[in-house]
């Protein structure tokens, strides 16, 4: 089966949060980051994370953690130069890799079997992207064949993958994630998943 390194993205100031999110613990205990970062280990692919702002804080998070860190000097300017960044750096270092996942750190209901049904449905299907589908609609995780390499290295700005996956709809199988609609942006988002998780 082809290797398809996951790329984490970190970067962001969490700023409709108000506070770092990748340090918001689950009910586990873990940190939002940390949990991340351990699902995607559960795959045996390569992890890589790109982290931007409130560096000094969030990289102590991951000290005792076998990662590969990276750092996006411009990760102000938005979500497309982390992923550019990052898809840059694994195809330098995994020259033999079929492709890439995608994901991000804030899905709480993110998991290893996920990631890996994604790798399964590619080699099953052939198809060059694997996207995950959920209530409104779809998005990270999201797994992208090598093929694509050079359009999300020339992401730049707030833009992410999502013009890549509007121009390539047929080159595109879904997988379902029933909580992915659930992201932790806002301490409101926050408060209801603790709740959730009480209940």
């Amino acid at each position: 089966m082809k290797k398809f390194p996951i790329l984490i993205l970190a970067a962001g100031s969490s700023s409709r949060m108000g506070r770092p999110k990748q340090l918001l613990k689950l009910k586990s205990g873990m940190s939002l980051l940390k949990n991340a970062v351990t699902e995607a280990q559960k795959t045996n692919q390569p992890v890589y994370v790109v982290l931007g702002a409130n560096l000094t804080e969030i990289e102590k998070e991951l000290l005792d953690v076998d990662v590969q860190l990276l750092y996006n000097e411009d990760w102000s300017k938005g979500i497309g130069t982390s992923i550019a960044m990052g898809v840059q750096v694994i195809r330098d270092l995994n020259p033999e890799a079929g492709g890439a996942i995608i994901m991000v750190c804030d899905q709480p209901y993110l998991n290893g079997d996920l990631l890996q049904q994604l790798i399964l449905t590619q080699d099953q299907t052939h198809k060059t992207i694997v996207v995950s589908k959920y209530a409104d609609g779809g998005g990270t995780p999201a797994l992208f064949d090598k093929k694509f390499f050079d359009l999300l290295v020339a992401l730049k700005g707030d833009r992410g993958a999502s013009q890549i996956l509007k121009s390539n709809l047929e080159s595109i199988e879904y997988i379902r994630f029933d909580k992915g609609h659930i992201d932790l942006d806002t301490e409101e988002a926050y408060d209801q998943y603790l709740r959730a998780t009480e209940s």
